[in-house]
C-alpha cells in the first residue's frame, strides 16, 4: 500500500459542518476547515493561500477566516510559489503551507537548506494532483469562447451548477459561460498544454505533506454537497484533524487505505507506472499519449486543429456548455 500512496498512520474521508462552506468547496471544505481550526488554535499565525485574479494568481500569507474563505477551490494553473516563500522567510511567526505535491518536494529541499523554516512551517497540507495545466492552455480555451483574460471579472475552475462541476467564466459585460468538467477536461486538458514537469512527477498524493486531501471518489455521498477524501501522514496531521473535530467544524469518518488506492487507481495508474501487468501497460500508453499531446500543443501548425477539437467538444451535443450572453 505504502509503494503507492507513501507513509501514512491512517485514512479518512470528511466534510464541513457549514453547509454554506461545504457547498463552495470543490469536495468537502476539508482543507479549508483545517486553516481555519489550526489558526483558532494559535498554533499558528498564518496560512498561505492563493487566490484567482482572472489568469493570474496571488498568493499571500494571511491569518484572516474572511480572506482564507474567499481564496478556497481549486486552481488548476502552474502557480509560483517562489516570491510567496521569500516573503514568508522575512516574516515572523509559524505558518501553514498548503501546496501540491511539487511545492511539498521543493519546500523540503528549501528546508534541507534553511534548518530554521522546518520549524516555522507548523502544518504542510498537500493536495492530490493529476497534473497542472499551462497558462497557454487556458488562454486557449478562452480565446475558443471569445474571452480576453482582462475581461474577467470571476473565473472558479470547479463550480458547481446545474447539478455539477465544472469551469465558470464571468465577464465584466456579464457573458456567462459554464462547461462542466466532464465535458471538456478528459479529452482536452488531460492529453495537451500539460507542463513537462507534470509529466514526469509520480507523486499524485502528496507524500511529503503532513495531511494529504483529495477528492473522495467512490465513496458514499461523494459529489455534490460534497466529500474530502484524506491521509493522516504525520502527528501534525493527526493534530490539525482533532482541532477542527474539537472545534465542530468538520464530521470524520475512517476508511480502509485500500479503498483510497481503490477510488484512485486511474490516476495511480497513470501517475506511477509501476503496477505490474495490464496496469503498467496502460499507464506507460497513456503517458506516452500525454507526451505527444503536449508536444502537439506546443507546434502552431497544430493550433487550428486543437481549435476544430475544442470547439466540437464544448459545442457538440454531449460536449454543449452553459452560455449567457445578456447582449
Amino acid at each position: 500500500m505504502r509503494e503507492l500512496i507513501g507513509e501514512y498512520l491512517w485514512c479518512g474521508v470528511a466534510y464541513s459542518r457549514d453547509e454554506g462552506l461545504r457547498g463552495r468547496a470543490t469536495a468537502g471544505g476539508l482543507v479549508t476547515s483545517l486553516l481555519i481550526a489550526t489558526l483558532r488554535r494559535k498554533r499558528g499565525e498564518g496560512a498561505l493561500v492563493v487566490e484567482n485574479e482572472g489568469l493570474e494568481q496571488k498568493v499571500r500569507v494571511t491569518g484572516d477566516e474572511g480572506e482564507i474563505i474567499s481564496a478556497m477551490g481549486s486552481k488548476y494553473l502552474q502557480i509560483p510559489l517562489n516570491a510567496a516563500l521569500r516573503e514568508l522567510l522575512q516574516m515572523d511567526g509559524r505558518f501553514i503551507f498548503v501546496g501540491l505535491p511539487c511545492h511539498l518536494k521543493g519546500l523540503k529541499k528549501l528546508e534541507s537548506i534553511n534548518p530554521g523554516l522546518r520549524e516555522r512551517i507548523i502544518l504542510k497540507i498537500g493536495l492530490f494532483c493529476s497534473h497542472a495545466v499551462s497558462r497557454d492552455g487556458m488562454g486557449f480555451l478562452l480565446n475558443a469562447l471569445g474571452i480576453r483574460p482582462e475581461e474577467i471579472a470571476e473565473l472558479s475552475y470547479r463550480k458547481k451548477m446545474h447539478g455539477t462541476t465544472g469551469l465558470y467564466v464571468k465577464t465584466r459585460g456579464g457573458f456567462e459561460v459554464f462547461i462542466p468538467s466532464s465535458k471538456y477536461w478528459r479529452l482536452f486538458f488531460n492529453l495537451f498544454f500539460i507542463p513537462w514537469g507534470c509529466l514526469y512527477c509520480e507523486d499524485m498524493t502528496a507524500e511529503h505533506s503532513d495531511i494529504s486531501v483529495g477528492d473522495a471518489w467512490g465513496f458514499e455521498g461523494a459529489g455534490y454537497p460534497g466529500l474530502s477524501l484524506f491521509i493522516v501522514r504525520s502527528r501534525r496531521g493527526e493534530r490539525a484533524i482533532k482541532d477542527a473535530l474539537s472545534e465542530g467544524l468538520i464530521e470524520v469518518e475512517r476508511v480502509d487505505p485500500q479503498d483510497v488506492v481503490r477510488s484512485q487507481r486511474y490516476l495511480m495508474v497513470k501517475k506511477r507506472r509501476m503496477m505490474r501487468g495490464l496496469g503498467r501497460a496502460v499507464g506507460y500508453a497513456y503517458h506516452v499519449a500525454q507526451v505527444a499531446g503536449a508536444s502537439l500543443s506546443e507546434s502552431r501548425w497544430a493550433q487550428p486543429l486543437l481549435k476544430v477539437w475544442l470547439t466540437l467538444l464544448l459545442h457538440g451535443e454531449r460536449g454543449r456548455a452553459f452560455i449567457h450572453n445578456p447582449g
